[in-house]
């Protein structure tokens, strides 16, 4: 790519003394700063020069749209660039083309001390769990229902004769033995059914066992240590901003 040649051109440069970006003697002229020393590498390698205008504040944005101060300057068309560390913000961002920042730097937002969910609720014993989670658990029970029901069907269509067995079989019903194995509960008669059923409920048995593990030491750490509402992003800033929070 070929190098711009901007041909001895003069430009009109603001700046604003802001140690240790950029320092200017009593003549305006630029003795110390790592910004001092980008503009003269700038100059020499695009070949122009720079009349430097020296300011006391940035600016700010007035209430009909007009800028003041180093920025009122540009949109006046009385300066040409604006040098010395000024920072991309928001409000400058929808008015100002900015160069490609040559700069980075961290700001650190200080606000209240985050305020502590209560745990008095009924919701916490429902809150380990998200929506999905709970919408499964039911669902499964729900399919253990439809699946006993339909078995129980089937066997009284198969033999009517049998009805005092078929009762007696329905006794195991499969929502009663899931909530025992759910809280952990022994079911009694568990050796007299059949396989099918033996083979639903150890695999329910394995989920059991991540559910209520994970259920227990979440609502033991909320007892222990209540949740807070504490505000570590940008995003939650924001909308604690745009919600008066």
């Amino acid at each position: 790519m070929q190098r711009l040649n901007l041909a001895n051109h003069t430009f009109r440069v603001g700046v604003f003394q802001y140690p240790p970006y950029i320092r200017l003697n009593e003549h305006g002229q630029v003795v110390a700063g790592i910004e001092g020393h980008l503009l003269k590498i700038l100059e020499n390698y695009f070949n122009f020069t720079s009349i430097l205008i020296r300011f006391e504040n940035y600016g700010h944005k007035n209430h009909n749209g007009t800028w003041t101060g180093m920025i009122g300057e540009i949109f006046a068309n009385r300066m040409d660039i604006s040098f010395s560390s000024t920072a991309m913000i928001y409000e400058r961002y929808v008015d100002i083309d900015f160069l490609y920042p040559h700069w980075f730097d961290r700001y650190t937002y200080a606000t209240l001390p985050p305020d502590e969910l209560s745990v008095n609720n009924f919701d916490i014993f429902i809150r380990p769990f998200g929506m999905n989670v709970w919408f499964c658990i039911g669902l499964t029970f729900l399919l253990f229902t439809i699946f006993e029901r339909i078995k129980y069907l089937m066997a009284i269509t198969a033999n009517l004769n049998r009805f005092s067995n078929i009762k007696s079989s329905a006794n195991h019903h499969l929502v009663h033995i899931g909530i025992h194995l759910l809280f952990n509960q022994s079911y009694p008669n568990i050796n007299r059914m059949n396989l099918a059923k033996k083979l639903i409920f150890i695999i329910w048995a394995l989920c059991t066992v991540v559910l209520t593990n994970y259920y227990c030491s979440y609502l033991f750490s909320m007892i222990s240590v209540p949740p807070n509402m504490a505000i570590d992003t940008m995003d939650k800033l924001v909308d604690a901003c745009q919600s008066h929070q």
